[in-house]
């Protein structure tokens, strides 16, 4: 089965370097977090985002070689990248993500957790409350719609990125079959073989795998 969230490490640590040169240098054009916000009941205060298409470019670049992200996302496209700056005091309120967003939405935490206190994303799955605050480089992906907050930060600043991706597969059943069908094919751990023959080829069960997958993602393509 999907799971509704899971946690790994996305960005390297020269990667992670860079990004934290880009999100703390002194011209960064820090916006008031309360221009987006959808809901206007939602409160929100002593937080601050931007853009940057560099430190974008890195993550998504990071996510292609993610096999978890690639076989249960099923990436699309992934947009809407916003860097976030919660200073002492700060915090995002109870919500839900747009469904227009995407079918998934992940947190990349860009500083480590003992540089602030607080400041945990908090998800309430199947009835449950679940803090998150992990380490810098490392994200957590969730199925959007999920409802969230970001506890109040008491001391320091909280660094990290926001996105959305949508799925090349909509139907939630397929989905789940594609990843489960991504999950066989890697506990089959194929040599490198090269064939001649296209019969065995085309018989080789990690193949028959393969196309199968294919064959679903063509239904949406």
């Amino acid at each position: 089965m999907i799971p509704n969230y899971f946690c790994r490490k996305i960005l390297s640590d020269d990667k992670l370097k860079y990004i934290r040169q880009l999100i703390t240098a002194k011209d960064v054009d820090w916006k008031d977090g309360n221009l987006t916000v959808i809901n206007n009941t939602v409160p929100r205060k002593k937080l601050f985002e931007t853009f940057n298409q560099d430190v974008f470019d890195i993550i998504v670049s990071d996510l292609d070689k993610d096999m978890d992200f690639s076989s249960i996302v099923v990436p699309d496209k992934t947009n809407n990248l916003i860097i976030s700056k919660i200073t002492e005091g700060g915090y995002y309120r109870c919500h839900f993500d747009s469904e227009f967003s995407g079918n998934y939405s992940t947190t990349i935490f860009l500083n480590e957790p003992d540089e602030y206190v607080g400041g945990d994303l908090q998800l309430l799955i199947d009835g449950h409350l679940k803090n998150f605050k992990l380490k810098a480089g490392w994200g957590i992906t969730y199925t959007t719609g999920i409802p969230h907050q970001v506890l109040d930060v008491t001391d320091g600043i909280r660094y990290a990125g926001v996105f959305w991706s949508t799925s090349i597969i909509s139907d939630p059943f397929l989905r789940n079959m594609y990843h489960s069908l991504a999950n066989i094919q890697r506990k089959l751990n194929p040599k490198d073989k090269i064939y001649t023959n296209l019969k065995e080829f085309s018989d080789d069960p990690f193949h028959e795998i393969e196309m199968l997958k294919k064959n679903i993602i063509r239904r949406y393509k």
